[in-house]
């Protein structure tokens, strides 16, 4: 929900085609369960070097319809929840972190925390797996608190985001990942 906000109500996503300046475009695509209903398939172009589209459903639904190449394609995972400790939500990521790893993406992932996300991400991806870590997990520069208020609702609520960071690309024989 609130990357799909940070597109529509803000040029926060409009940094990408500064920081790689080289690019000849970005596409920026949101996938998930929380991508609202009335954005799935919004295509946009933001600036001549940046383009978006959102689709709602899973990842691995979105690769077999568009097949993005591996050698141009990041998949960056923010705050998943994959290792929250959460058997259904674990287990609903593993196929779709299988397919990221055997098709050999280039994959940044961006945990909450490292008591219960970070430990349980590394266990899920290394362990049983069994993903080649290509960046250590270690503390983002660019950590973030998420302030969530949705529009019409007085509540407001916090949390700490993206406040580890970590790569992975295909699979290793070695299932004793980088802690």
């Amino acid at each position: 929900k609130v990357e799909e906000r940070l597109l529509y109500e803000s040029d926060y996503w409009l940094e990408l085609a500064h920081l790689f300046p080289e690019w000849h475009g970005v596409e920026l695509i949101l996938v998930g369960l929380e991508v609202s209903e009335e954005r799935h398939g919004d295509k946009r172009v933001w600036s001549p070097r940046l383009r978006s589209e959102c689709w709602r459903g899973s990842a691995r639904a979105l690769l077999a319809k568009r097949r993005l190449d591996p050698t141009c394609t990041v998949i960056a995972g923010f705050n998943t929840g994959c290792g929250a400790g959460i058997p259904d939500l674990s287990w609903s990521w593993a196929p779709e972190l299988s397919d990221f790893v055997d098709r050999e993406y280039l994959c940044a992932f961006f945990a909450a925390n490292d008591y219960s996300d970070l430990k349980g991400e590394l266990m899920l991806l290394g362990r049983l797996i069994g993903a080649r870590f290509v960046l250590d997990a270690r503390e983002n520069p660019f950590a973030a608190a998420t302030i969530v208020k949705e529009p019409g609702d007085g509540h407001v609520e916090w949390s700490r985001s993206c406040a580890l960071a970590y790569a992975f690309r295909g699979a290793t024989g070695d299932e004793g990942a980088a802690q």
